[in-house]
């Protein structure tokens, strides 16, 4: 095939691209990148690792100096848009602003018509100041700070992992001795972007929900020891509650969202069923015998000493019947995608914590008394190159009784346990 026809089967291929399913583009943007490293100049490429984060710091800045809220304006209008009205309606110096256009432009969110003339695309609307999108921006270049603080870090330390969360990358960087949760808390915008984050989680904006990948109605009908049917450990402003709830109107006993009392204090209009209270999860768990142990993208913030702590407090609290779901990235143990390795190094960054793979999750339950049981993922996933998320099931590994322990088994939540009694 020539170049030429090469180049007209690609734009045909783009031009039809749109209906494709999240998986189909997967598959098409992975054929496109393979190509792409065939034939990108090596020069370009470098150059492109190089100001990759120089990408995310403009974006950053449009959305503080809410360049994309008056370009959704001139695009409702139909309107092309100058420099000197982005200059007048932000109140922000026009050099300034040119500067950042010419990455926006690069980006593909506005067309440059004509010297400082430019249309914005439809996306804008997308990244306006108070969009999720924009958010999830503001959350993840917070994050900067301390990934390009590493190489100081790591040649001041030593070149081993951080494990412990009270002594980072993330303190190292900013000079505290809080931890990031404690350091975000205290900044209400920091705050606000983390729960935004995390609830476009929950909607499967990044993944699909939960319960859509782990048989949660078969444990509606097991026995109940409390009036409580799950917690969300660590769970914010109630999102993956609120849409479990939709999902299952009638679930048995209550739902309870624990957080610290900065979020909780943030919590709003919870559908009845559903209970915020304030916790350290850090501390005991202050409700015994749930049926359910949720927690969604908590452990990937803690290295192993506080996640063990974290997992010890609910195993404490737990009936012979509870289950531990952990909603988590699991790493494949060979050929992890670029996304979850990328978002492995963030965590070590911010919280000396990571992505886990299957044996790690094993290896991090059974030190805290608990037993993996099976690790469950969607068909609906994504794919390679996603965050995909999975459901690590997990139960009591030994249970103590007067004069004995239970070793507790389970492979399946539909199939009931075998028990052996073992003397002391």
């Amino acid at each position: 095939m020539d170049t030429a026809t090469l180049v007209q089967t690609l734009n045909d291929a783009a031009a039809k691209s749109g209906s494709a399913s999240p998986p189909e583009k997967m598959q098409i943007f992975e054929a496109c990148s393979k190509l792409l490293s065939t034939v990108e100049p090596f020069e370009h490429n470098l150059m492109n690792l190089i100001f990759s984060p120089v990408k995310c710091i403009a974006l950053r800045l449009a959305i503080d100096m809410q360049l994309f809220d008056v370009g959704a304006k001139a695009l409702e209008r139909g309107e092309n848009i100058t420099l000197e009205q982005l200059s007048t309606e932000t109140k922000c110096q026009a050099l300034l602003i040119k500067r950042i256009m010419r990455v926006l432009v690069n980006l593909k969110l506005f067309n440059e018509v004509d010297q400082d003339v430019f249309q914005p695309q439809r996306v804008v609307a997308m990244y306006k100041t108070e969009s999720m999108i924009a958010q999830v921006i503001l959350h993840f270049t917070s994050h900067q700070r301390e990934i390009v603080m590493l190489p100081e870090f790591f040649a001041e330390r030593g070149y081993n992992c951080p494990d412990d969360a009270f002594d980072s990358p993330f303190q190292y960087a900013v000079g505290t001795k809080q931890h990031q949760f404690e350091w975000i808390a205290e900044r209400p915008r920091m705050q606000h972007a983390f729960n935004i984050t995390m609830t476009m989680r929950s909607q499967g904006k990044f993944d699909v929900p939960w319960h859509e990948m782990f048989p949660i109605d078969q444990l509606f009908t097991q026995k109940m020891t409390s009036d409580t049917f799950m917690v969300d450990v660590g769970g914010g402003i109630g999102h993956h509650m609120i849409t479990f709830k939709e999902r299952y109107p009638k679930v048995p006993g209550k739902l309870v969202v624990q957080d610290i009392p900065a979020v909780i204090e943030t919590v709003k209009d919870l559908p009845d069923g559903i209970e915020a209270m304030s916790t350290d999860f850090l501390k005991s768990q202050p409700i015994q015998g749930a049926n359910v142990y949720f927690l969604a993208h908590i452990l990937h913030d803690w290295p192993d000493k506080q996640a063990k702590l974290i997992l010890e407090h609910i195993r404490d609290a737990m009936g012979p019947d509870s289950v531990v779901l952990l909603n988590e990235s699991v790493m494949p143990e060979q050929g992890v995608p670029f996304n979850p390795a990328l978002a492995d190094i963030v965590m070590m960054a911010a919280y000396s914590a990571g992505e886990r793979t299957e044996k790690q999750y094993q290896e991090l339950l059974d030190s805290a008394g608990l037993k993996l049981v099976k690790v469950w993922k969607s068909p609906k996933s994504v794919g390679k190159g996603s965050l995909d998320s999975a459901i690590v099931e997990a139960r009591l590994k030994y249970h103590s009784v007067v004069g004995g322990v239970i070793e507790i088994i389970s492979n399946h939540v539909s199939i009931g346990y075998e028990v052996i009694i073992k003397t002391s």
